[in-house]
This record gives structure tokens, sequence and C-alpha cells, in this order.
């Protein structure tokens, strides 16, 4: 079970990225609001990072069915986390921010 080095390299993941761009924003976002403890700061790191890894790692996942098996859910799932990928930063970030009013 599982794919082969040949299968691996034919997906072509040269262009990919093993770090997540999607932690500038968030802590941009941590850094610039006002009126946020250092304690609410951490938690929202806390949750965030973890969050933006494990949605980065299920995106490079989907893409290996996605391209082998031409699965729908797979090419759905890759095609919301470049939607959702960008906008969880903020996301977290709202719901925090709002927490805390």
């Amino acid at each position: 079970m599982g794919y082969t080095p040949l299968q691996i390299s034919a997906v072509n993941l040269s262009g990919a990225y093993l770090g997540n761009f999607n932690i500038v924003p968030l802590f941009a976002l941590v850094i610039a609001t006002p009126k946020l403890t250092v304690r609410r700061r951490i938690e929202m790191l806390v949750i965030g990072v973890p969050l933006l890894f494990l949605l980065h790692v299920l995106d490079l996942v989907a893409h290996f069915p996605m391209y082998f098996h031409g699965s729908g859910i797979a090419q759905f799932v890759v095609y919301s986390i470049g939607v959702g990928g960008v906008a969880l930063p903020f996301i977290i970030w709202f719901a925090f921010f709002v927490s805390t009013r």
C-alpha cells in the first residue's frame, strides 16, 4: 500500500513549498492587534500555527489521489484549501479578537 518513488516523482512537487506562507499574516495580525494581552497572543499562535500546518499537510497529501486517480473529492479538497488557506489566518484572528470583547 502507498505510492512508489516513481509515482511520487510524477506528481512534480518541485514547485511545492515546505513552508507555510499563511503564518506571516497570522503573526502580523497577532502583533498589530491592540489591546490583546500577551497570554491571548500566545494562545492565538499556539492554536493557529498547528492549524495552518495541518491544512498545509492535508493540501500536499490530497495532491496524490488527485493526480493519480483523478479523485473529485481530492480535487475539491485541494481547491478548497487554496481559498480557505488564505482566509484561515483571518478567521483565527477574528475568532480570538471577538472572544476578547
